[in-house]
Formats: C-alpha cells, sequence, structure tokens
C-alpha cells in the first residue's frame, strides 16, 4: 500500500512539473491553447514569479514554417509600456539552445516542417525592480521575421 501512494506521489510530482505555462500570442494576445507549448520553471499560471538572484528555465516547441538559417532571442520585460531588453539573453543566439525531438543539439539551420524544442535558462538580477511586467520570448531572424513569439505575465521578487 505504501509503496502505491508512493509511486502515485511521484507520478503526480512529476506530471505537476509538467505542466505548460499559460501564455499568449504577441500577435492577438490570445492565451495559447497549446497544452505543452510552453515550460517556464515554477509557473503554470501567471503572473510567474521571478525571484531575484535566481534561474528560471524556459523550453517550448516550434515548428518553423520555412526553412530557417539563424535565429536570435528577443526577451524583453515590459515596463510602463516600455520594452527593456533582457541582459545577457537578448539579442543573443538562440541556436545553442535548439534541440530534436530525440533531445539531441541541432542547432541551425533548421528545417521547414520540423518540430524543435528550444531550452535555455536566464538569471534575475538582483538590479531588477520589483515590479508586475509581461515579459515577451520571441525567436526572431536577423531580417526580423518572428517564428516563435509569446508573453506571459510576471513579477519579480
Amino acid at each position: 500500500m505504501k509503496t502505491t501512494i508512493v509511486a502515485l506521489t511521484v507520478a503526480l510530482c512529476v506530471f505537476a512539473v509538467s505542466e505548460a505555462t499559460q501564455v499568449r500570442s504577441c500577435s492577438n494576445d490570445q492565451v495559447i491553447q497549446d497544452s505543452d507549448f510552453v515550460h517556464v520553471s515554477g509557473c503554470e499560471v501567471p503572473p510567474c514569479k521571478l525571484k531575484k538572484k535566481t534561474k528560471i528555465n524556459v523550453d517550448f516547441k516550434f515548428k518553423p514554417e520555412t526553412e530557417v538559417k539563424s535565429l536570435e532571442n528577443s526577451v524583453f520585460a515590459y515596463v510602463l509600456g516600455i520594452p527593456l531588453p533582457f541582459v545577457g539573453v537578448d539579442s543573443t543566439s538562440a541556436c545553442s539552445f535548439i534541440f530534436d525531438e530525440a533531445g539531441k543539439p541541432a542547432g541551425c539551420p533548421l528545417k521547414a516542417g520540423t518540430t524543435y524544442f528550444y531550452k535555455n535558462s536566464f538569471d534575475v538580477l538582483e538590479v531588477y525592480p520589483k515590479i508586475k511586467t509581461t515579459v515577451q520570448w520571441a525567436l526572431r531572424e536577423p531580417s526580423g521575421k518572428d517564428h516563435v513569439c509569446f508573453k506571459v505575465d510576471s513579477r519579480i521578487i
């Protein structure tokens, strides 16, 4: 009986950890309904609590519609309506954070119609103000074309 309870508890914990984070589309601000699209560590329902001096993991799946030669991270927090870049993440190459379905590094270029997984983390710096904000995360070609873009309401604590 105890073994069954322990196994059930472990299974529920794994399920809870794997829950997707509720995010909105950048294009129309609607909640994205894909139940496994984005995972932000420690956050299923916004606002996500981004604790200073911690590392937040972000991972999501995507499927480019066209071949992609290279991608950059575009990561902002909106403060009083002004997009402020996340230092150390924004405008950096995203290619080394892209994996195939088997979990092997895929890098760039990316093939059209293939599912990829993006896995990255960022530090919540002590200098960030304690505020409620919206974080926007995108994977963007140098030409400016977004292949993935989502927003999540957050609170820096």
